[in-house]
């Protein structure tokens, strides 16, 4: 078997993913190229011809970067960069984490990152 080594990230994905660690609140972790059949699942019987059509269709698309609450074990938000080569991708993307309320957060710059609330800081009054 003839295999080599190939980049898993390229470099703005890079510079994307160190910057999304930074800006992380304890407890989130930044996950890359997760295919959506890893943490998403059809509600179809198993088995039957409409599970495994859906499974496939989850499991052609990828979450760019997936934030991953891990007190609640479940994925909170997915951030996709902006590129009109990846439009139609996108926007399958979108209306399936729609239907699983899990946002899609789509950047423009790496320094748009830095102008995003990514999670609401809750005040707890005693």
């Amino acid at each position: 078997m003839n295999i080599k080594e190939r980049s898993l990230l390229s470099e703005d994905e890079t510079e994307i993913y160190c910057n999304l660690n930074r800006l992380m609140p304890e407890g989130v972790v930044v996950f890359v190229k997760v295919k959506l059949s890893e943490f998403l699942t059809p509600t179809a019987e198993y088995g039957t011809e409409l599970f495994y059509h859906d499974f496939l269709e989850l499991n052609n698309l990828t979450a760019p970067f997936l934030l991953f609450d891990v007190m609640n074990k479940k994925a909170c938000k997915v951030i996709t960069f902006i590129n009109e080569s990846k439009k139609k991708t996108t926007n399958e993307l979108s209306k399936i984490l729609e239907i699983c309320q899990i946002p899609l957060i789509e950047v423009g710059s790496i320094a748009e990152l830095y102008t995003l609330n990514f999670f609401e800081k809750k005040l707890s009054i005693k």
